[in-house]
């Protein structure tokens, strides 16, 4: 009787240490999808608060046409918003004017200045300016390309078809 009694207690324990064994700090919950994003954009692993990046350019053409030359030397494209953000707000960016000959600047197809989203059906792919611009995207730690189709008068002087078509940037930090 008495062995029968130890090895009732015996699997009890077991099943009360195997309970227990399986239990450990829940998971931290996941960021919302936009935050993630917007994270991977700001190449930062912070989980609240503002950031903002700085991204220079390395490749810029349109039409299939290089105008790298016009672009590389100072222009930059930075990103910033805050993490935790609602997903319909809109995140800055602001852009250094691209330099053309010593004197003059080419037309570009970006704003000074300006706001965007990320795409409600597609964002991780898609971003959206302010100026109704969709943005097909995609970012690493370390690159970030973007192409999109671009028609008006574009930013800064110069002429109108410089601007006009589909443009290709490649972006590094």
């Amino acid at each position: 009787m008495k062995k029968i009694i130890n090895l009732f207690v015996f699997v009890g324990l077991v099943a009360v240490l195997m309970t227990y064994s399986s239990c450990g700090p829940k998971p931290a919950a996941e960021l919302p999808v936009t935050d993630q994003l917007l994270q991977k954009l700001l190449s930062t692993t912070s989980t609240s608060g503002a950031g903002s990046t700085a991204w220079k350019c390395s490749s810029a053409k349109v039409n299939g046409v290089d105008k790298t030359a016009n672009y590389t030397t100072s222009f930059l494209l930075t990103l910033s918003g805050s993490i935790g953000a609602l997903a319909t707000s809109p995140f800055q960016y602001t852009t250094s004017k691209p330099t053309y000959g010593q004197n003059d600047s080419p037309v570009s197809p970006w704003a000074a200045s300006g706001t965007f989203t990320f795409d409600a059906t597609s964002p991780s792919t898609i971003i959206k300016r302010d100026d109704g611009t969709s943005i097909t995207y995609t970012a690493s730690d370390t690159q970030l390309t973007m192409s999109f189709t671009f028609s008006g008068a574009g930013f800064l002087r110069g002429r109108a078809e410089i601007v006009t078509g589909q443009w290709d940037f490649t972006f590094t930090k």
